[in-house]
């Protein structure tokens, strides 16, 4: 099967440090193919007690994420089922991994705040990962997310922007995740981000991927503007296994 964190070695620099959430997850890569200087932590959540929780939906979210801010101990924030408030993460988390424990509940809604707003906006390298980022909203890039390292195994869907990237913008790889009904004036999924073994299906507005790569995924019933709907443009490039119907 795709190994996702095989996937996530290959954008590891020097210096980085790679976490591991559960034992399972050793057996998908080898230890060799890490780069020079790239640290390995292994941190079992439930073996150990340096996890945030949070639980109960609404503006929590952003609590645990300050109280992940305020203490260096803590390398992850786990998100129980729920409907949670857009959130703003702060620089100096580098490396944290917010994490929820089942993908299609664990929703951070757009819709929730008072005014438009996007799921996610990062000022620090994070990974996003078993989440579900609805109906955000941009006047600019990135109505989903906005800036992050690692999206992995997330669902993107009904999220704008008036700019670039309406599910999400700047992210350095988006791994096994699904981008649906998503909108943007150019990049209705994403925009100027590493795109891995993703399904796109019914994004509208400009070319459905501007920007960044595609490796390995799969386009489906998407519409643009300008005819695009089913490509990618201004590609650094555009790999082998991915399949563009007709």
């Amino acid at each position: 099967c795709f190994s996702r964190v095989a996937d996530a070695i290959g954008i590891l620099n020097r210096g980085d440090t790679l976490y591991l959430l559960a034992e399972e997850v050793e057996e998908m890569f080898d230890e060799e193919r890490l780069p020079a200087g790239v640290t390995i932590v292994r941190k079992y959540p439930q073996a150990v007690g340096d996890v945030v929780k949070v639980e109960g939906g609404g503006t929590v979210l952003q609590a645990g994420l300050d109280a992940l801010a305020a203490d260096p101990a803590m390398f992850a924030l786990e998100v129980a089922p729920g409907r949670y408030a857009p959130v703003k993460i702060p620089a100096g988390l580098d490396g944290k991994v917010v994490y929820g424990t089942d993908a299609a509940s664990c929703i951070i809604d757009g819709s929730l705040a008072h005014e438009a707003s996007r799921c996610v906006e990062s000022q620090s390298a994070v990974i996003l990962s078993n989440l579900t980022l609805r109906a955000g909203s941009a006047a600019g890039d990135g109505g989903g997310v906005k800036g992050a390292k690692l999206v992995i195994d997330c669902i993107i869907e009904n999220c704008t922007a008036t700019g670039a990237g309406g599910g999400v913008s700047g992210v350095d790889a988006v791994i096994a995740s699904l981008f649906e009904g998503n909108a943007a004036a150019n990049g209705a999924a994403a925009a100027n981000s590493a795109l891995k073994s993703c399904t796109l299906v019914s994004n509208t507005g400009g070319a459905t991927v501007a920007g960044g790569s595609v490796e390995h995924s799969v386009f489906v019933d998407n519409a643009s503007v300008d005819g695009a709907g089913n490509l990618a443009t201004n590609m650094d490039f555009f790999a082998a296994g991915t399949r563009q119907p007709t």
